[in-house]
């Protein structure tokens, strides 16, 4: 997870209260794994991943609106500007 400084927090620290179980426990985040199983150990994987975002420059993010997922276990904030564009 990356822990980005937002202008609103505060809207969203409200959002998060209301679904996310573990809004108390975790600040708002942007996940850059989504959690899955592997046969890695967890070692391995953090060494990876390190190597491929020590290659990843800054880039801005410009998130605008929510999407519940199906079964409503998470909440994302909709990318209007990043990365990926």
């Amino acid at each position: 997870m990356i822990f980005p400084k937002f202008n609103n927090g505060h809207i969203i620290d409200k959002i998060r209260e209301q679904y996310d179980p573990l809004a108390l426990h975790v600040k708002p985040h942007v996940t850059l794994v989504f959690p899955f199983e592997s046969n890695f150990e967890t070692v391995e994987l953090q060494e990876y991943l390190s190597a491929v975002l020590a290659e990843t420059n800054p880039f801005e993010l410009i998130l605008s609106g929510v999407t519940l997922t199906g079964s409503g276990e998470y909440l994302f904030l909709n990318v209007q500007k990043g990365i990926f564009e």
